[in-house]
């Protein structure tokens, strides 16, 4: 193998490229899951550095061949199954979506991540997910952008909650677009229920 040369880089066109070669939409999540696994600094753009980092990462460092990229991405994705890797990979997204200079997701980016991110969770995607996105989308609540803390404090919210948002405790620190969503479902809820 030759020298690593980090400031080679492939662009857009050669990203679409590849994914083209590895049978794969844009924005499928073995596509997310390869720029996690090389570190990817940029969305739509990879170093020689960052490849090299994530074909190490799938076993595939001497030439590797599409078939097995992608083969490698399957079993990798099948193999998600501990929670340090999803979380760390959940982690990662919130800054590869962000863009130069920014502090928070824009929004469509947040739900376009939190779509995809959640793909890969071991327990599968959460129930309260698509409600999640849809009030976001909705723009009920009013914000252009997703906090860190708001992003990283959603896992925790989906986790500790339920599907029902039973477990749910006003009472707890959470962002307050966690708050305002939950008031939201509560009172589409009950509406629901006097509609019946």
């Amino acid at each position: 193998a030759g020298a690593s040369t980090p400031h080679l880089k492939i662009g857009a066109g050669g990203v679409a490229h590849l994914c083209r070669d590895l049978g794969l939409d844009p924005v499928d999540i073995r596509v997310l899951l390869l720029a996690w696994l090389c570190r990817a600094r940029e969305m739509c753009a990879f170093t020689e550095a960052e490849l090299r980092r994530g074909c190490a990462a799938l076993r595939q460092a001497e030439a590797p061949t599409a078939d097995g990229l992608r083969a490698a991405l399957d079993a990798r994705l099948d193999a998600m199954t501990v929670d340090v890797a999803f979380k760390d990979l959940y982690r990662w997204a919130f800054d590869f979506g962000l863009e130069s200079g920014q502090r928070t997701l824009q929004l469509p980016m947040a739900t376009d991540l939190w779509a995809l991110v959640f793909e890969a969770r071991p327990s599968g995607v959460p129930p309260l997910l698509g409600a999640w996105l849809t009030w976001l989308q909705s723009g009920a609540s009013g914000v252009k952008g997703v906090s860190r803390d708001t992003w990283n404090m959603f896992l925790t919210f989906i986790d500790t909650c339920g599907s029902d948002l039973s477990a749910y405790d006003h009472n707890e620190a959470w962002p307050s677009l966690i708050d305002d969503f939950v008031e939201a479902e509560t009172d589409r809820a009950n509406q629901n229920l006097l509609n019946c």
